[in-house]
C-alpha cells in the first residue's frame, strides 16, 4: 500500500477525513515555515491514522520530499503505528530555505510488508 500527496503551495494541507480499512492508514500533512537564527526554512508536519478495529500494528515508512527552486530536500522516517493510534511527527528540511521561492512537497506513507 503507497498513498502520496504533491502540492505546489507555500502553506497546504490535506486531510482525509475517513476511517481508514482494516489494514491501511490515513494521513495529514501540513507545510509549514520555522526560523532559526537568520535561517527562515520549511517545516513539513503530519499525522498517520489507523482503523481501531485493527487487531495488529503497522510498520511504515514516511517519506518527505520538499523543493523550491534549486533547492531540494528529502527526510524519511520508519516506525511503528499500533491499531487505532495516531502517529504525529515533523520533518525539517534545512537545505530549502524559504527565499528559495514556493515549495512543491511529495510526501509518501508506504507500509512495510513483513514475510
Amino acid at each position: 500500500m503507497k498513498k502520496s500527496v504533491v502540492f505546489l503551495a507555500v502553506l497546504g494541507l490535506v486531510a482525509c477525513s475517513q476511517q481508514p480499512k482494516s489494514g491501511e492508514v490515513n494521513f495529514s500533512v501540513a507545510v509549514d515555515t520555522l526560523e532559526m537564527d537568520a535561517l527562515r526554512f520549511y517545516a513539513v508536519n503530519y499525522e498517520v491514522w489507523s482503523n481501531p478495529s485493527d487487531t495488529g500494528g503497522l510498520s511504515l515508512n514516511i517519506q518527505s520530499a520538499l523543493s523550491a527552486g534549486d533547492a531540494a530536500d528529502t527526510n524519511r522516517a520508519t516506525d511503528y503505528l499500533p491499531a487505532g493510534d495516531t502517529l504525529r511527527g515533523s520533518f525539517y528540511h534545512l537545505s530549502v530555505p524559504v527565499s528559495a521561492g514556493a515549495a512543491e512537497l511529495d510526501f509518501t506513507v508506504t507500509k512495510i510488508k513483513h514475510p
